[in-house]
């Protein structure tokens, strides 16, 4: 399964300089494009913040945004204790990803460029590769995150131990 992006914008014209705040609630049961019985991380384009794991049918979206506000929420199903969100230096961070392919105790994500490479996680990698080279990654505990900078197109791999 794929990721699923929502975007809000709060546009006003110019003759409404001081138009209130844009709220917006949705619930993601009314989402096509979630799957029920699968859990999914979100991060927020703007703030850069990735929130914990949630169950499609608890997804509950508030959005509240300033005139001419934008935000991209990006959803990202887990799949083996993993989730690609995509290169996050990009406005849609998964439109980068080509495919992602779980290969033993490893996870393959081939991308369509580079930059920086966000991946959550339910367990800390052992190791990771670009174009089968060693790479540098980071590890965020808190947010059980690993970002990876990444040079251009190719293929990274995580490995876990099993």
């Amino acid at each position: 399964a794929g990721g699923v992006v929502l975007a809000s914008m709060h546009c006003a014209s110019h003759s409404e300089p001081d138009a209130p705040q844009n709220s917006a609630h949705l619930k993601m049961d009314k989402v096509p494009a979630f799957e029920n019985n699968t859990t999914y991380v979100r991060y927020y384009s703007t703030s850069g913040q990735l929130y914990p794991p949630v169950p499609a049918e608890e997804i509950d979206l508030k959005v509240s945004l300033s005139i001419y506000g934008w935000e991209l929420n990006h959803f990202a199903p887990i799949q083996q204790g993993v989730a690609v969100i995509g290169l996050v230096n990009l406005y849609n961070p998964g439109g980068a990803i080509d495919e992602v392919e779980v290969i033993g105790s490893a996870i393959s994500v081939s991308l369509r460029g580079g930059g920086s490479l966000l991946i959550y996680t339910e367990k800390v990698p052992t190791d990771c590769t670009f174009n089968d080279s060693s790479i540098h990654f980071t590890h965020n505990t808190a947010s059980s995150s690993v970002n990876i900078e990444v040079p251009h197109k190719g293929v990274v791999q995580l490995h876990f131990d099993t």
